[in-house]
């Protein structure tokens, strides 16, 4: 059984990584 499509995860265009520092400005663009 697939699970990926089970999970209620929400799609963004953002890689889920944790380096804020290079990502902020992009942050700040889509809010």
């Amino acid at each position: 059984m697939d699970y990926k499509n089970t999970l209620n995860m929400p799609q963004t265009d953002f890689e889920m990584r944790a380096n804020l520092t290079s990502k902020e400005t992009d942050y700040r663009k889509f809010w």
